[in-house]
């Protein structure tokens, strides 16, 4: 998980090390699901604020959003969010995903709400064109970002 690395300021077992690492009251991690053990305790122990993909809501990301008030947000998009029966070019497909519409909502409303610094969309196994037809709203977003830039 990236993330250990934000927040601890080191990658274990490398000379990699970062001066000014995050706190977990600059992160949240919205549509979290299959998860395992160590990742629990690692969140738990750096209490990482988490909206679940069975509690995800638009409003309920933006309300805690809003209440951490972040002057400048960083999105990171992992794709295994969403419902596999939706975008099935996952790398870790999981049942129980978010409709792409509420994602692509949610990216709307912050890339026009908040100063969105960057903007990163991972992991995918598409491989054509055609098989992105189903994030296009997601695409379009991101597009608009970079365009704005």
């Amino acid at each position: 998980m990236p993330l250990r690395l934000l927040l601890d300021g080191e990658f274990a077992g490398t000379d990699f090390a970062l001066a000014n690492p995050l706190t977990s009251k600059q992160v949240l991690l919205a549509g979290l699901r299959d998860t395992d053990p160590p990742e629990d305790k690692f969140l738990a122990t750096h209490r990482v604020p988490v909206i679940t993909a069975a509690d995800f809501t638009v409003e309920r990301v933006l309300h805690q959003l809003a209440a951490m008030e972040p002057q400048n947000l960083y999105v990171h998009l992992d794709l295994n969010i969403l419902d596999p029966r939706e975008f099935p070019w996952l790398m870790c497909p999981v049942a129980g995903g978010i409709p792409v519409a509420a994602v692509a909502e949610l990216l709307d409303r912050l890339l026009r709400d908040y100063s969105v610094v960057g903007l990163s969309l991972t992991e995918t196994t598409a491989t054509e064109a055609g098989h992105l037809t189903a994030i296009q709203p997601l695409l379009a977003a991101c597009g608009r970002f970079l365009a704005a830039r």
